[in-house]
């Protein structure tokens, strides 16, 4: 498949600061995300078995659980949206970030993982750009 080629190379255990140098714990990127079709787990912690997630209204800070995240992301104003650029992140709990990202190098796991997010194929919204070569 064309998506899983642009994003890992076809390699399970790819990650973004590898792949495409998108990373949260790098550059300031909106994601951090792991395997064959990079499924992004900053800011989705709720995306790692036993993580959750939710928006501090007050510092607009994404408040992870179960991922090994914490959003070190500084706002000015307003919040911003997830996928916004300037985002940055730090690695907090080491065992749950190594269980988050075993849990996605499993190509299974990726593939179900990238079928619930597109809707069997039907939406590819979350990768950005969009694989219309796959449709």
């Amino acid at each position: 498949m064309a998506l899983c080629r642009r994003e890992s190379g076809g390699d399970p255990s790819a990650l973004a600061d590898k792949v495409s140098k998108l990373s949260c714990l790098k550059n300031n990127a909106p994601a951090y995300a792991i395997g064959l079709f990079q499924i992004s787990v900053f800011p989705w912690a709720d995306r790692c078995t036993g993580g959750s997630v939710r928006r501090d209204p007050v510092s607009c800070k994404y408040v992870m659980t179960g991922s090994g995240f914490s959003d070190t992301s500084s706002y000015q104003g307003s919040c911003t949206p997830r996928t916004a650029p300037g985002r940055s992140c730090a690695v907090v709990d080491q065992a749950a970030f190594v269980r988050c990202q075993q849990q996605y190098f499993d190509p299974t796991t990726n593939v179900k993982k990238m079928l619930s997010m597109s809707r069997n194929g039907a939406d590819w919204t979350h990768w950005n750009p969009l694989p219309t070569a796959c449709r």
